[in-house]
């Protein structure tokens, strides 16, 4: 998958399952673990993190939180 398609799926799964994303997407990605197939898992870690990292910036800045600068958390 190209990066875009990454941010896509990533939204999709924000938009359906809000703050439990990560936790889908590693249900995901243990799944395709599971299967064997290893370019699937790779594909879902990154939305995994995609998904993370989306969730966390989304919270920070609706709780009006300081670590939240330039759309990413600080840490």
């Amino acid at each position: 998958m190209i990066p875009v398609d990454i941010y896509r799926t990533a939204s999709v799964i924000i938009k359906q399952y809000g703050e439990d994303a990560p936790i889908q997407a590693a249900m995901r990605a243990d799944a395709m673990l599971d299967k064997g197939d290893l370019d699937g898992y790779a594909v879902w870690k990154r939305i995994l993190r995609a998904a993370g990292g989306h969730s966390r910036c989304r919270a920070g800045v609706a709780r009006g939180d300081s670590a939240v600068r330039g759309g990413h958390a600080a840490g």
